[in-house]
């Protein structure tokens, strides 16, 4: 296994429900033969700092070399603005000191392609959950292939059925509870239905375990109705597990294989705008 340590903080920044628009700005120093490749030099400068702010050092596959030199290529596709603050000429060039507003919010394509990485260095996940409380906790074998499932669908390759040092653990707890349904009868007196309603309790946590940092972490509550007190709970608690997993694609969004190029635009003069 390729040793990664990968931090998908812009995975958490999803689950934060941070809004669409979002950026961080980078004081950087540009070099090239002339004032425009001095502007580019500084893009790519910019977009490498944030990037190294979501990526920590990690063993990269051949693939994932290459995606990330597209990115670092193609940088100022997703660079918003630049704002030239020094420029000058050297002997061996021209130099500019720049503010550039690199976009970083969640749904922009940076966010795609650093994901995008993590797919292609094939990370491994194993997915554990308990029910029962601390004292008396059992794993929960149906609702973890539930998880596996929405993992393998999300183009993970790599699920554990055991654990084996993987790349993130998916920490799941599960509590579950019932109650039968009385209705009142013509005299006003509890009649029993022979239903039970099972309220059932989730919280997740999501942790990239070489460095223990929690990816994100997020608690669901289900209810439902059957027959008995067990399957009120069991029907509650599995419809728990299936809106959690719905929430992993929050946590890792699906990216094609395919690296998109992003087409750079020709920036001029002081505040450059990325769109012209």
């Amino acid at each position: 296994m390729y040793a990664k340590k990968i931090f998908l903080l812009l995975l958490a920044a999803c689950l934060g429900g941070l809004p669409s628009a979002s950026a961080k700005e980078a004081v950087v120093e540009g070099m090239g033969v002339d004032r425009a490749a001095a502007i580019q030099h500084a893009a790519r400068c910019a977009v490498e700092e944030v990037v190294g702010t979501y990526i920590d050092a990690w063993t990269l596959v051949r693939e994932s070399r290459l995606a990330l030199d597209n990115i670092y290529t193609h940088s100022r596709g997703y660079v918003r603005k630049i704002k030239v603050l020094e420029e000058g000429a050297t002997d061996a060039g021209y130099t500019v000191k720049a503010l550039v507003d690199v976009n970083d919010a969640p749904d922009a394509g940076l966010m795609d392609k650093l994901t995008m990485l993590m797919l292609l260095n094939d990370p491994a996940f194993f997915v554990s959950v308990t029910r029962g409380g601390a004292e008396a906790a059992e794993r929960d074998a149906t609702a973890e292939s539930v998880f596996n499932e929405r993992l393998l669908e999300l183009g993970f390759g790599n699920v554990q059925a055991e654990e084996d040092n993987p790349d993130f653990l998916v920490k799941g707890e599960l509590s579950a509870s019932s109650q039968e349904i009385f209705v009142p009868n013509a005299k006003r007196e509890s009649t029993a239905t022979g239903l039970f309603s099972g309220q059932a309790s989730l919280d997740v946590t999501v942790i990239e375990k070489s460095s223990n940092h929690v990816v994100g972490t997020f608690s669901l509550r289900a209810s439902d109705v059957a027959a008995s007190a067990e399957g009120a709970e069991e029907k509650a608690g599995a419809k728990a597990v299936r809106e959690a997993a719905e929430r992993l694609e929050g946590l890792f969004k699906k990216v094609g294989a395919k690296v998109q190029v992003v087409r750079s635009t020709a920036w001029q003069g002081g505040d450059e705008d990325a769109n012209g």
